[in-house]
């Protein structure tokens, strides 16, 4: 406490912080609300039989798949690393890889033990800040970094979902899955690849990367389909009729990939829909901060095409690691890399529900339920649960390794009393 002279008398002044204002009824709501959805999940898979802890037993066999799997379960942590390591030089604030990494573990500890996968980017942001002095690129940095990670999951989704769209045979509920996730996921990336592009250095530009999309998922489309015509319409042969809504859905997502080329640029600032979109849509505000963040690496679109590609390559690495982990549970029907590769992307997207945990419950009964529209044998594909949860556990104790380097260092911006 300071004291201050005024005239005569002394007054004395507090230093202290001020008390942060008490918490919410609507915070406790939302927090009790989240909290809700972890235990109705966890208790729908168990009273479902869906997650069964015998499932979780392992034998001495399995042991090196278990290892395999964890050591597997690592590799994105450091690609994700690197990654970001890569984004803080494209924005200006080059930091040493280690101490990305250490900020990085750090993170992906809050991640798991805070309300929601956005917890552990606030924390990142306050260490990035505090060892660059550059809040608004740091904040542009993660928030691009975050981008990228999306467009990558959803890029592999679409891709893998072309690829696995000839193994669904005629199971209807499975081509159901893979017509609407292919709309979503590839619509999405292509919409996201395109209007980045054209963002970024023009609509001519975003028109070109269109046009070599549209050509390549053309071409696509004629080599999976071989010598068997399209169809559209029953009475059809079940692999013509499921090729032409393939088909179709590719076309839609073309048609929207298009429309992000012709109206995104618009959205920049001082463009037409600039004012619209920042003040009348829902996440305008968001959605122009990231267009800010976009304009800063405007001219290092090749970098962040490389970017893209690491994280399509990190989150294909996830995907094994749940093959591999599978591998060490004691399944009766084991699904198959390309099952997994076909609707773990979706799942990991539900995984990211702001829920405590990280997404505790919300992933596991996410995968357990899209690989039982596969079948194996006229067997359906179980222990989704078990397999997510394995993998789940695995990432904690990774995790884990961000916590003592928070307790060695503290919060970022602490500094030391005066004397």
């Amino acid at each position: 406490m300071i004291c201050r002279r005024r005239g005569s008398s002394v007054t004395p002044v507090s230093t202290s912080t001020p008390s942060p204002p008490p918490t919410s009824l609507r915070t406790w709501l939302v927090r009790l609300i989240k909290l809700a959805v972890v235990v109705g999940a966890l208790g729908w898979l168990v009273a479902s039989g869906r997650l069964d802890s015998s499932v979780l037993r392992f034998d001495r066999q399995a042991l090196p798949w278990l290892v395999a799997g964890a050591l597997i379960t690592l590799v994105p942590f450091l690609i994700t690393f690197y990654r970001l390591s890569w984004m803080l030089r494209a924005m200006d604030c080059p930091l040493p890889l280690a101490e990305v990494v250490r900020i990085g573990f750090i993170g992906a500890f809050f991640n798991t033990f805070t309300l929601g996968s956005m917890g552990g980017d606030v924390v990142k942001v306050g260490y990035l800040v505090h060892a660059t002095g550059q809040a608004a690129r740091i904040l542009a940095c993660v928030l691009l970094d975050r981008v990228v990670a999306l467009l990558a999951i959803l890029s592999l989704g679409g891709v893998a979902l072309l690829v696995a769209f000839g193994h669904v045979g005629d199971a209807a509920s499975l081509q159901g899955l893979v017509l609407v996730t292919l709309l979503v996921l590839g619509g999405s990336a292509a919409c996201g690849l395109v209007g980045v592009v054209a963002m970024a250095r023009s609509r001519r530009a975003g028109l070109v990367v269109w046009a070599a999309l549209v050509l390549s998922l053309g071409v696509a489309l004629v080599v999976l389909a071989g010598q068997s015509p399209w169809a559209l319409v029953e009475p059809a042969a079940p692999d013509a009729l499921m090729r032409g809504r393939v088909a179709v859905v590719v076309a839609v997502d073309a048609l929207a990939a298009l429309g992000a080329a012709l109206l995104l640029p618009a959205c920049l600032p001082g463009g037409r829909l600039a004012h619209l979109v920042r003040h009348h849509l829902p996440l305008g505000e968001s959605f122009m901060r990231f267009v800010d963040a976009l304009l800063m690496v405007r001219h290092r679109l090749p970098l962040m095409l490389a970017l893209w590609a690491l994280s399509m390559l990190s989150q294909f690495i996830t995907m094994l690691a749940l093959f591999v982990l599978a591998r060490s549970l004691p399944l009766d029907v084991m699904p198959s890399l390309v099952q997994i590769v076909a609707v773990a992307p979706l799942a990991m997207i539900i995984n990211t529900v702001p829920v405590p945990g990280g997404g505790l419950g919300v992933g596991e009964a996410a995968l357990a339920t899209l690989l039982e529209l596969w079948t194996v044998n006229g067997q359906v594909v179980t222990g989704g649960a078990g397999i997510f949860l394995i993998w789940r556990l695995w990432v904690v104790l990774w995790g884990l390794l961000g916590l003592p380097a928070f307790l060695a260092r503290g919060r970022p911006g602490a500094t030391e009393a005066s004397p």
